[in-house]
C-alpha cells in the first residue's frame, strides 16, 4: 500500500517554455499541487483560487503599508504562491515542502533566480 508521502513524492509537472500568461501558469502549478480533481468547470475552479490569492495580496499590502519585502512559505509545493509574489516584484522568496518532487518543480520553474530554498524535513 502506498502512503501519502509516496504519492506526493512522485508529483511532478512538465512545464512549457514559460510563455504562458500568469493565470495559465497558475493553473498548471495548482494542478501539480494536487488541485487536479475532476470538476465541471475547470476555469471557474481555478479562477476562485486565483482571485483568493489576489485578495490575500491586497490584504497583505494594506497591513504592511505596501512594503512586502520577503515571503517564506511553509508547504510551498510547486511554488505557485511564490510565483505570484515574485510576479508582483517581491524578490526575496523561499519555501519548504515535504515533497521533494514538488520542491524540484518549484526550483525548475523559478530558474533559481532570487529564490532561496530550504531543504525539506524528513
Amino acid at each position: 500500500m502506498q502512503t501519502w508521502k509516496d504519492i506526493w513524492n512522485r508529483k511532478t509537472l512538465q512545464l512549457g517554455e514559460g510563455k504562458e500568461d500568469e493565470f495559465t501558469r497558475f493553473c498548471q502549478l495548482k494542478k501539480a499541487n494536487g488541485f487536479d480533481v475532476a470538476v465541471s468547470d475547470e476555469q471557474e475552479y481555478y479562477q476562485y483560487f486565483y482571485d483568493n490569492f489576489l485578495r490575500l495580496y491586497e490584504t497583505l499590502l494594506s497591513i504592511t503599508n505596501n512594503d512586502i519585502q520577503s515571503v517564506f512559505e511553509v508547504g510551498c509545493g510547486s511554488g505557485v504562491n511564490l510565483m505570484m509574489f515574485g510576479n508582483r516584484g517581491i524578490r526575496e522568496l523561499g519555501g519548504i515542502d515535504y515533497s521533494q518532487s514538488l520542491v524540484d518543480v518549484c526550483r525548475k520553474f523559478s530558474g533559481g533566480g532570487g529564490i532561496l530554498w530550504r531543504s525539506r524535513y524528513r
